[in-house]
């Protein structure tokens, strides 16, 4: 095309221009399986309304079976502060399973080794983000998964800094994106983009056996590359490791005996950009794929029908994150989990707690070591998560450099710690081995040669501390008398540093302090407490597990009697 112009004509572009791609990475939690097994790891049995109640429910039995006869394959009947029996002679049941729910903080712990409720933390805490992630830690503790359950829904939802607090202190293992009536998946969105790292969403029915949510049963489920008959043991891993789509319907339930549709996602890093690619075995009614693209939520392509599909990613990309629609008389919808873009190098899209791993040749495979199989920790102040490294061919390639990285507020908890090393595991004879050379945490970054294949991770490198912290309470004073509230306050010495402290009153936890830039604390509200004469305590504890004690008397005057 031309345009006319005083001094005559010039050409106009009328090509759409775009901008540069940025070379880029990503890892994929998936991997095949002859079949999608079919699961769910939030329904209930007991009423929690007798009023309502219809008498149809009798316990984990009837649940169970109810799932079963619709196609599931696995599921955790998770009860409030019940746990579910150890085993129903089913290869797909999740033992010891619990909804927990004190404190308006729901947290789903499925399939875990604890014995009795108490084994898991019911902490009473007036941050919710602290007592989610207390219960998320004991869960793990006991070898169950744990994700926070419909963290939109009203009364119990999440600020989107008490879910950011909470999913970035604690790691569970997800968080609930749908369940019927409350859909959490914008929330979920922004939640991958401010971490920068995945988050798994779990979709839950939330059934409960009463006259007002019986009809939820079988609405969504969690699909499972695998083979027909695995063992739960075999199916949480997958779960931990992202490696499963969801499903939910939004208006009637997928017909039983059928078998829904097979969702597939890979990915390929074959070029400078990865491409991302979805196949099912029927054509979809669409297929869109979603993501945040220079700090923009948006879809990023859509196809109108068809069975298959790919994205060619640019490197903008936060994350990219696949969803399909199927209609069958109802409307079946299917999400991937989120597959993060890594930008700045071979970044494993695994990381966690701060922890970051960064390759400088493009052969090296790099992936985050769960907590259930990580070899034990370097003796000397272990920190860091657990990369194993690893290459297609099991070549190491020649001048193969790793870098292990940390967010400063993982380092701060460390007090005087002066130096950060990179560490390699040798299984024979099964110890760890400095191989990167110690810097300045300051730096947040360490750098060294790749000398084997094999799992690596950052460390403090502490010499022996057998040095018990000095503690001392400096309010209130010793002997006083606190009749309003009041802020406890302690000053700690210690030769590297505190990480924690832990004030009492007699036995009764006050708080735990972790945060030392604003000095150590916690708040004493007096009508929580008798009139009369209590003993304050405070415990400080360093990185070595030395632990120093401070007591002194005061009298609470307290309106509650004793």
């Amino acid at each position: 095309s031309v345009a006319s112009g005083a001094s005559g004509t010039f050409p106009i572009d009328n090509t759409k221009g775009g901008l540069p791609a940025i070379p880029a990475y990503c890892g994929s939690p998936y991997s095949d399986g002859t079949v999608l097994l079919r699961g769910q790891l939030h329904c209930h049995s007991y009423p929690d309304n007798p009023l309502v109640y219809d008498g149809s429910g009798q316990g984990p039995e009837f649940t169970l079976y109810k799932y079963m006869l619709r196609g599931y394959d696995f599921l955790a009947v998770t009860d409030h502060d019940i746990l579910s029996p150890g085993s129903m002679d089913w290869p797909g049941w999740a033992p010891r399973s619990v909804e927990i729910t004190h404190m308006d903080s729901h947290v789903v712990a499925v399939g875990t080794s604890a014995t009795e409720l108490s084994q898991l933390d019911f902490t009473d805490a007036e941050d919710k983000a602290f007592a989610t992630a207390m219960r998320i830690t004991q869960t793990h503790n006991r070898s169950g998964l744990a994700f926070i359950a419909h963290p939109d829904s009203r009364p119990y939802a999440f600020s989107a800094k008490e879910l950011y607090d909470a999913v970035r202190t604690a790691r569970p293992d997800g968080i609930g994106i749908w369940t019927p009536g409350n859909d959490s998946q914008r929330s979920w969105d922004k939640l991958v983009y401010a971490l920068g790292k995945p988050v798994w969403g779990y979709v839950e029915d939330d059934y409960h056996p009463d006259t007002l949510s019986n009809h939820k049963a079988g609405l969504s489920w969690l699909g499972v590359p695998g083979s027909q008959g695995e063992s739960w043991d075999v199916i949480k891993e997958k779960l931990r490791a992202g490696n499963y789509y969801c499903y939910y319907t939004t208006d009637g339930k997928w017909p039983g005996g059928t078998t829904p549709p097979q969702m597939r996602v890979t990915v390929s890093n074959s070029g400078s950009q990865p491409l991302i690619s979805v196949a099912f075995d029927r054509p979809m009614s669409s297929i869109e794929f979603y993501g945040y693209d220079w700090g923009f939520f948006k879809k990023l392509q859509g196809r109108g029908s068809g069975s298959s599909d790919s994205y060619q990613a640019t490197g903008r990309e936060k994350f990219v994150r696949v969803m399909a629609c199927y209609h069958f008389g109802g409307t079946l919808w299917m999400t991937s989990q989120p597959i993060v873009i890594n930008k700045e190098g071979n970044y494993s899209p695994y990381e966690s707690n701060g922890a970051r791993v960064m390759s400088t040749s493009p052969e090296l495979i790099l992936a985050y070591v769960d907590a259930d199989s990580k070899p034990l920790a370097p003796p000397s102040g272990y920190v860091g998560d657990v990369f194993d490294v690893t290459t297609a061919n099991g070549q190491l390639p020649p001048n193969a450099t790793l870098q292990l990285s940390y967010g400063e507020e993982d380092i701060a908890p460390l007090g005087g710690t002066r130096y950060l090393a990179i560490y390699r595991y040798r299984d024979q004879p099964g110890e760890w081995v400095k191989v990167g050379g110690t810097v300045d945490p300051g730096t947040q970054s360490i750098e060294s040669a790749i000398t084997a294949l094999g799992k690596y991770c950052i460390s403090a490198d502490l010499p022996v501390d057998t040095t018990v912290p000095q503690v001392f309470i400096d309010n209130p004073p010793y002997g006083a008398s606190v009749a309003s509230n009041t802020t406890v306050k302690a000053t700690v010495n210690d030769d590297l540093g505190a990480w924690r402290v832990r004030f009492y009153l007699n036995d009764h936890l006050l708080a735990e302090d972790a945060d030392s830039s604003d000095g150590w604390g916690a708040a004493l509200k007096v009508s929580d407490y008798c009139t009369g004469d209590w003993t304050l305590k405070a415990e400080a504890e360093d990185l070595a597990g030395n632990v120093g004690t401070a007591e002194i008397p005061i009298y609470v005057n307290s309106t509650t009697p004793r």
